[in-house]
């Protein structure tokens, strides 16, 4: 840098480049706190060096304080507008903060000085992927990884934009290539053990996680997915442990106060669980389907000037769940828009007369939008306001309506598969993260299909008709091929199925949500750590009377509460 005409004497200068050094140096042995002291000083001797400020913020960062961090990048560049390291690493900082914008003017002023720099390049990449401009991204990350092949952190960013273009297999070989290089980035570990979890292996995904954060201790986003994954493991005491831990460092992380709701709900504690339940809508992501409303989130009480809008956001089950508190918001005498998946249209509208119910679809619909929406909430917010005791659980008989012709049609249909009673059967689910814990095989289910006097039509949504075969090729004859031909564009006929049906045997799913929002008989298998509103413990459903839950143990094992479901419908 050049020299300016206010630098202190040359006695003076030396000085401050001693404890610039000796400030480095500390910092670098994390003794933060002195290197913080010995940087003021070189400051105060010669405040006209770039460097000095840069080195300030340096620490600043390191210490976590991002806002003094940013105002001594920023001297320096007021000192010097061409200092690169400070461009980088307050860019760096804005990307942290989601300023991607002020984040790529940093960034495009650093190559513009020197345009051989891959981190700057991988930075641009991300900053273009989350703006959505993919061409741009590809080219910066490929500019990158053709400036520094081995670049970790380049060879992650790429993952990250084929999982964005939908190529999740690519994306994984991208992630294996950063973790083998010579500096694996903690990010690295980190998405491979978001497309572990999603794929379904959250064991894998624990290691993972854990991995990331023995590089970066103090990312609360690889904690609260680490409690995740340690949920879904059945670890439930360890997956307290951590979420605690990061608590302690960051007591408002949003992703980690939603785990802790779960992990309490799921352990029948409504209290704690719902204390902190509201905070997915209070502080929602970027990609919260909330940010298509204006109107203010919905606190419970009646709406009596305007109307109320409830939107689905979540996987069809919840929808089902979530339905089951329309009526009481009905009674209390709002008026009512629900937007919800096109699959259940013509079934809420049926059940819900009362209720405008809308197609989901982006932008939304005119009703969803209409000045009169005075209130908004996501329908899986709705436990929060209606369900904070157990006494709030109603005893009902069922809130979804089937269609009456075609549940007529389909008990005939019923009727001449032969003498007995006529069950619902569903023994596995195609759900990629969550599907394998509670997937059953087929086979496992012989001794249900051995009780006498019942005739089982699968209630599967992929084609079964195969694995039916093999089983009658075994002698086994009394379980029958769903008859309609994709139950699961059509939930409507799903609906009107188990309305004709005597009884629902299922595993968790969309069978059970529907076979207990109709309020018919249902045997439901449940996996040793389900989703929390079937809880850790108990039989009976407080959101489903008509339900008996069968739950596996620890062990793991579906032969013992098969067995019991098979001993129930001996019984009758």
């Amino acid at each position: 840098m050049t020299a300016t005409p206010d630098r202190p004497d040359a006695e003076a200068s030396p000085s401050a480049q001693e404890r610039l050094r000796l400030g480095v140096a500390l910092a670098r042995q994390d003794d933060l706190e002195q290197a913080d002291r010995q940087l003021a000083a070189a400051v105060a001797l010669d405040p006209a060096d770039a460097r000095l400020h840069y080195n300030f913020g340096l620490v600043a960062a390191r210490q976590g304080r991002s806002r003094p961090a940013e105002s001594f990048y920023r001297s320096a560049l007021a000192l010097d507008r061409h200092h690169r390291p400070s461009l980088n690493n307050l860019g760096q900082l804005l990307m942290a903060q989601k300023r991607q914008a002020e984040a790529e003017t940093l960034f495009r002023a650093s190559l513009a000085s020197d345009p051989i720099q891959p981190h700057c390049h991988s930075a641009l990449g991300i900053i273009c992927l989350s703006l959505n401009r993919m061409d741009e991204a590809q080219h910066h990350l490929a500019t990158a990884l053709a400036l520094a092949p081995g670049y970790g952190l380049a060879l992650h960013n790429m993952g990250l934009l084929c999982d964005r273009r939908g190529r999740s297999d690519v994306a994984k070989l991208w992630f294996g290539l950063a973790i083998a290089t010579n500096d694996p980035p903690a990010e690295a570990y980190f998405s491979l053990g978001v497309a572990a979890q999603k794929a379904g292996h959250a064991d894998r995904a624990v290691g993972l996680y854990r991995e990331a954060l023995a590089r970066m201790p103090n990312n609360a986003d690889a904690r609260a997915n680490l409690a995740n994954a340690l949920i879904e493991v059945g670890d439930i005491d360890e997956a307290l442990a951590e979420v605690g831990r990061a608590l302690d460092d960051g007591p408002d992380h949003p992703d980690l106060l939603w785990s802790l709701s779960w992990i309490k709900l799921l352990l029948r504690d409504l209290d704690g669980g719902f204390a902190n339940y509201g905070i997915r809508w209070t502080r929602p992501h970027e990609n919260n389907r909330q940010r298509h409303f204006n109107a203010p989130l919905w606190d419970g009480e009646p709406i009596r000037d305007g109307r109320l809008l409830l939107w689905g956001e979540s996987g069809v089950g919840d929808e089902v769940l979530c339905a089951g508190m329309f009526n009481d918001v009905l009674a209390a005498g709002s008026r009512v828009v629900v937007e919800t998946d096109r699959r259940f249209v013509p079934l809420f509208q049926r059940s819900f007369p009362a209720a405008e119910v809308v197609l989901r679809k982006t932008p939304p619909e005119a009703p969803a939008v209409a000045s009169d929406i005075v209130a908004q909430s996501s329908t899986l917010r709705l436990p929060m306001l209606l369900r904070r005791r157990w006494q709030d659980f109603p005893r009902h008989r069922g809130y979804l309506k089937p269609d009456p012709a075609r549940v007529a049609d389909y008990r005939q249909r019923f009727a001449a598969l032969g003498p007995g009673r006529k069950i619902g059967l569903a023994w596995a689910s195609t759900n990629a993260r969550t599907g394998g814990r509670k997937s059953t095989r087929l086979e496992d289910w012989l001794p249900v299909l051995a009780v006498p006097g019942t005739q089982f039509v699968s209630l599967q949504y992929s084609a079964d008709g195969r694995q039916i075969e093999m089983l009658r090729a075994q002698g086994v004859t009394n379980l029958w091929p769903n008859p309609a031909p994709d139950i699961r564009a059509d939930l409507d006929a799903l609906a009107s199925q188990i309305a004709a049906l005597d009884a629902v045997v299922t595993i968790v799913g969309i069978n059970a949500h529907m076979c207990g929002a109709l309020g018919k008989p249902g045997l439901v298998l449940v996996q040793y750590t389900p989703l929390w509103f079937w809880f850790d413990s108990g039989d009976a459903s407080p959101w489903y009377p008509s339900l008996t839950l069968i739950r596996q143990d620890k062990s793991l094992d579906w032969q013992a509460p098969i067995a019991r479901i098979a001993a129930a419908l001996a019984a009758g």
